[in-house]
C-alpha cells in the first residue's frame, strides 16, 4: 500500500499542465488578426489522465482492510478510508485544470473558426 501512496505523491507533484502550458484567446485582438492561442488538447488530456490515476489509486487505497488496532491506541493515519480520501483530494486540482484546459482549447478553436468566417466574408481589396 505504501507503494501506491508514493505513486500518488509523485503524480500530485507534477502540477496542472493546462494552467502552465495553454494560452487562452486574446479578446482584445482585432477581428481580422489570426488568434494566437492553444488548440492542442494534450495538456488537458494529461491532467485528466493524472486525475483518473489518482482517483483509481484513492479507490484502491480506501478499499484495503483496516489494520488491526492495538488495545485503545487508534492511529487515524492507519485508516485506509482517510488515506484514500487524502489521495482523492490530490486529484481535485487536476480535475479543475483539465476542465480549464478543455475550455481554453474549445474557445481557441471557436475563435479560429470565427476568424476563418471573417476572412471569407471580407471584401477583397486590390
Amino acid at each position: 500500500m505504501a507503494h501506491m501512496q508514493r505513486i500518488a505523491l509523485v503524480l500530485a507533484l507534477l502540477g496542472g499542465c493546462s494552467f502552465a502550458e495553454l494560452e487562452g484567446v486574446d479578446h482584445a485582438r482585432p477581428l481580422r488578426q489570426k488568434p494566437t492561442c492553444s488548440t492542442t488538447p494534450v495538456p488537458a488530456i494529461i491532467d485528466g489522465s493524472i486525475m483518473l490515476a489518482l482517483a483509481v489509486t484513492a479507490g484502491i487505497v480506501a478499499s484495503q482492510p483496516a489494520p488491526a488496532q492495538n488495545g485503545d491506541v487508534i492511529d487515524p493515519g492507519s485508516d485506509p478510508g482517510v488515506r484514500g480520501f487524502g489521495i482523492a483530494l490530490l486529484a481535485l486540482p487536476y480535475l479543475v485544470s483539465a476542465i480549464y484546459g478543455v475550455h481554453v482549447v474549445y474557445a481557441c478553436r471557436d475563435a479560429n473558426a470565427d476568424y476563418a468566417t471573417e476572412l471569407q466574408h471580407a471584401p477583397v481589396t486590390p
